[in-house]
């Protein structure tokens, strides 16, 4: 998931789509309302502090560029529920937030940004926050084993089962009372619920200061929902409309995700399997043909080198032989190689066919032909590491063979990848192309809304 300046980043940035097209009537006249999909109101108040927030990650945007996205996510976030459902999209992470606490912390950081100036005159003033903390407790050593068990124990996971949790929901840590509300307390089971997997290992290790911590970061959290809810002059349905954006937002990244959309995915997802699977032989060598310098591979080079002990005097040879100097001659004077006095000579080395390539023949198969490689330390062996500097003069290259096993998985990897982006595309276009979109000339220009 995404980290805590949510939207003020990630909501409207653009997306590398192509445009798509989406009939837009400009016919709303309501004060309160900047658009509609499908004849649910974007309000007014809402869309605004959204626009306040994205313009922290994005400086210029416009009114429309955020009404757009906002729509486009609603569309795609809906889609990717109704298909996938929530529990195929969020996945659970152990090491990571639940996603309940994830949605409300970036719940959180939204209205932090969106109502920046009055929230935090807010947070600051007769005390600020922690004028509200009525009393705080210390956690005992008998609430520690009754939660957590003896701190003797050995342990594979730190996770609370259902009774032990509900226990840490009897403890209090920290009671409040905000202006105009309820007295209320902060539990150490409330604690746990917010904590991803390195925070239950200090809650585990019974890190007192930790927890207080915890329960003054979670009371602020608590101040900035209750004040936007009754203090902020949001409506209701402002506020309801906010955290359903950012669970749009939270879907369609998910969707993208799930359908390979990710440019660092390496592991790849189910979706992009049953992808890869539909590539046909025809698909391969088609691909190949269209994409051939991709499948290039190196046969063998031609190639000196120089072995030092010192890598001050690694530098020092490097620095001569950029300027000019001449690698044999540096060689039969420095290295102490074999092969030293004959120039660094290695001659033509064959590329490995096996995986295990020794690390000296790496160097060598990286390098572009009469480009010097700076010094690179070796790995230690007895105990001591040489330095090397490589240079190839020569390559021989050729194409993995059309029907080899490498380039059946390249292609079919690349050719799903890109099967899946244009099917996003096209899902992108259909879901625009149904929606029923209404527009506020008041609020936004007439035909400025661009998918």
């Amino acid at each position: 998931m995404k980290t805590a300046i949510f939207l003020s980043v990630a909501l409207l940035l653009p997306v590398a789509v192509a445009s798509a097209n989406a009939d837009v009537r400009y016919n709303l006249d309501s004060p309160q309302v900047v658009a509609s999909l499908d004849h649910e109101a974007l309000p007014a108040a809402a869309v605004d502090l959204l626009y306040h927030a994205a313009q922290h990650g994005q400086r210029g945007l416009k009114r429309e560029q955020v009404t757009a996205r906002l729509i486009e996510n609603r569309l795609l976030g809906n889609y990717a529920r109704q298909t996938y459902g929530d529990d195929t999209l969020f996945d659970d992470q152990r090491v990571g937030f639940s996603e309940a606490v994830d949605m409300e912390n970036q719940l959180v950081s939204t209205l932090q940004a969106g109502l920046e100036k009055p929230l935090q005159q807010a947070m600051m003033a007769n005390g600020g926050v922690k004028a509200c903390i009525t009393r705080e407790y210390t956690v005992n050593a008998a609430d520690f084993d009754k939660v957590f068990g003896p701190d003797t124990a050995t342990r594979l996971e730190f996770t609370l089962d259902p009774t032990h949790e509900a226990l840490a929901k009897n403890i209090t840590v920290l009671s409040y009372h905000f202006p105009g509300g309820a007295d209320a307390s902060i539990s150490l089971g409330d604690i746990y619920s917010y904590q991803n997997v390195q925070g239950r290992n200090m809650m585990f290790g019974r890190d007192s200061s930790y927890i207080a911590d915890q329960a003054k970061l979670l009371l602020e959290h608590r101040f900035i929902l209750d004040w936007a809810a009754r203090r902020s002059g949001l409506g209701p349905q402002d506020i309801a409309f906010v955290r359903q954006a950012v669970l749009d937002r939270a879907r369609r990244d998910e969707l993208e995700h799930y359908m390979g959309l990710d440019q660092n995915l390496e592991e790849g997802t189910a979706y992009l399997r049953q992808l890869r699977a539909a590539v046909t032989a025809a698909d391969v060598q088609a691909f190949y043909q269209s994409h051939k310098n991709n499948f290039k591979q190196i046969d063998r080079a031609r190639a000196r080198h120089i072995e030092v002990a010192d890598e001050q005097q690694a530098r020092d040879i490097y620095t001569d032989l950029d300027k000019g100097g001449d690698f044999a001659a540096e060689a039969r004077a420095h290295s102490l190689a074999a092969d030293g006095s004959a120039g660094g000579e290695m001659g033509w080395v064959n590329y490995p066919k096996d995986q295990n390539i020794p690390w000296l023949l790496q160097l060598v198969f990286t390098q572009q032909p009469g480009a010097l490689s700076r010094p690179v330390r070796t790995p230690v062996d007895n105990g001591q590491a040489h330095w090397q500097i490589v240079q190839v003069e020569d390559r021989v290259e050729s194409y993995l063979p059309a029907d080899s096993n490498e380039v059946r998985f390249a292609a079919s990897e690349s050719l799903a990848r890109i099967r899946a982006g244009e099917n996003f595309r096209s899902l992108r276009q259909q879901l625009l192309s149904k929606a029923d979109i209404q527009a506020n000339p008041q609020f936004l220009p007439i035909n400025s809304l661009q998918f």
